[in-house]
């Protein structure tokens, strides 16, 4: 925004707006696409921007005087300058601009534009002095908006394309779809991740989706034992009309402990667990087993977004479950010294002598761990996992700073003993054996295990064991409840 005069108006009238008016012309001259202010001048309620361009564009003070309005410091001009990146060149989203309630001005670009940021500087020319406009966005349909009100300081505004490092910007108290370039489903196409930011939390819930497992072309395209792509902003949309009820993402229950956390949830189309960074050659299709590496991406942004976190807790169900495990160490390294806590709903990972007993799905040298390159994800410093994946529990466990780690699970889960070739007692006995060897000491990790065949805790709060229900164990553990142990 800078001061624009009226045509003939005196411009002497102050200092600050003579030199605002002095800047201003400078920018004429070196664009030649300034508009100047008339008499009568309405401001368009609509103006498409084009990539490389500077263009300034009258604000909605129709019924000011403009001989008054070119004494204000913070009068009628809103200017862009170009968008895109310069390295890169990539072209821009449209930004179009129009006119809101009270003289604002509203900025609005598509909701889809997940490589750019919208930026905004004070000055023009200085590379270094643009910042991400984090505040005030607001989502109208399918589009991202701005508004801009007349008592704003002065600004220029851009969408600049990102490279991974800049803080996701979201609506807050409102799932958004953020789309990434660089992560794929296992058939190539984009997928990426969505978001509910909270307006006063400091703590924050990533949640992984499951979806089965597969590792070769019978399991991933003629038995499909994993859920494929695409999912995008549409496959997105149509999960969170359901799935963003469920009780641990219900802002409005005093009963979620999660209440104030900001939300990120991790979609799941790879088929790896989450824990894959390999591309394959399954029968004629190149499968993009990449979900490992896909949650490196996303941590580039999400670190800057939340610069002020101080507790994370990583969970997912059943895949997801498994991914939370597997991603901890990532996660953890990207946030540095922040707390990340676990909770690993029906992931269970088996003893060997127990896996020995069905499918190796976690033994070294299995399809499955070779073809997702697994070792990738399992902490390098972890040495007993290399004989013995189970161990990444109280590897997790016990790592510094003081962690939670909680396993929910069925005790004859018959989705996962499927896929570990288990019978129902083999299974059941294999998480007695998991619980006696990593979670009944010390007092930062415990089990929530419930008698039956089903799959996935989660989604009920009010799943009972002993008298203490699922909700009651979660909330004792995200709150650091000096009682929470496994019932």
């Amino acid at each position: 925004r800078a001061a624009c005069p009226r045509a003939g108006a005196r411009t002497s009238q102050s200092a600050g707006t003579s030199k605002l008016n002095l800047a201003l012309a400078s920018l004429e001259r070196q664009t030649a696409v300034a508009r100047s202010c008339g008499q009568n001048a309405r401001a368009p309620s609509q103006d498409s921007l084009t990539t490389g361009t500077v263009i300034c564009w009258h604000c909605a003070h129709i019924d000011m005087n403009f001989r008054r309005l070119a004494l204000l410091p913070l009068a009628t001009l809103l200017c862009w300058a170009p968008s895109g990146n310069s390295q890169s060149g990539a072209a821009a989203p449209a930004l179009t601009i129009g006119v809101g309630a009270k003289q604002q001005v509203l900025l609005t670009w598509p909701t889809n534009a997940g490589d750019f940021v919208l930026e905004t500087a004070t000055t023009l020319g200085d590379q270094n002095g643009w910042s991400p406009q984090t505040n005030g966005l607001n989502v109208s349909g399918s589009n991202l908006v701005l508004a801009v009100t007349p008592q704003a300081k002065v600004a220029f505004y851009r969408l600049h394309k990102i490279n991974g490092s800049l803080p996701i910007t979201a609506p807050a108290l409102t799932w958004t779809w953020v789309p990434f370039s660089d992560c794929f489903c296992m058939e190539g196409t984009t997928t990426g991740i969505g978001v509910n930011l909270s307006t006063n939390g400091d703590e924050v819930l990533l949640y992984l989706m499951g979806g089965g497992a597969c590792w070769d072309y019978t399991t991933c395209y003629l038995l499909n034992t994993a859920t494929h792509g695409p999912f995008g902003e549409v496959e997105f949309t149509n999960l969170m009309s359901q799935f963003g009820q469920t009780w641990f993402l219900d802002r409005s229950s005093p009963a979620n402990p999660f209440q104030n956390y900001n939300y990120v949830l991790v979609p799941y189309c790879t088929g790896d667990i989450h824990a894959g960074s390999k591309i394959n050659v399954y029968g004629p299709d190149v499968t993009m087993q990449v979900g490992f590496q896909n949650i490196a991406n996303y941590l580039e942004r999400l670190v800057p977004t939340f610069p002020a976190v101080k507790h994370i807790v990583i969970a997912g169900s059943s895949a997801g479950g498994y991914g939370a495990v597997f991603n901890w160490m990532q996660t953890q390294q990207a946030f540095g010294n922040v707390r990340v806590d676990v909770i690993d709903d029906s992931g269970p990972i088996m003893t060997p002598d127990v896996l020995a007993q069905g499918y190796p799905l976690f033994l070294p040298g299995s399809e499955p761990m070779t073809n997702w390159n697994f070792q990738a994800a399992v902490p390098a410093t972890c040495d007993s996992c290399a004989t013995n994946v189970s161990s990444i529990y109280d590897f997790i466990a016990s790592a510094s700073p003081p962690h939670r780690l909680a396993l929910l699970s069925y005790t004859q889960d018959q989705t996962i003993r499927s896929y570990l070739g288990l019978s129902a007692q083999q299974f059941a006995n294999g998480l007695t054996e998991l619980a006696a060897a990593q979670f009944n000491s010390p007092s930062n990790r415990a089990y929530f295990f419930i008698s039956g065949q089903s799959h996935v805790l989660l989604a009920d709060p009010t799943l009972t064991v002993n008298g203490v229900t699922l909700q009651q164990f979660i909330t004792q553990m995200v709150t650091d409840d000096p009682g929470w142990k496994s019932p």
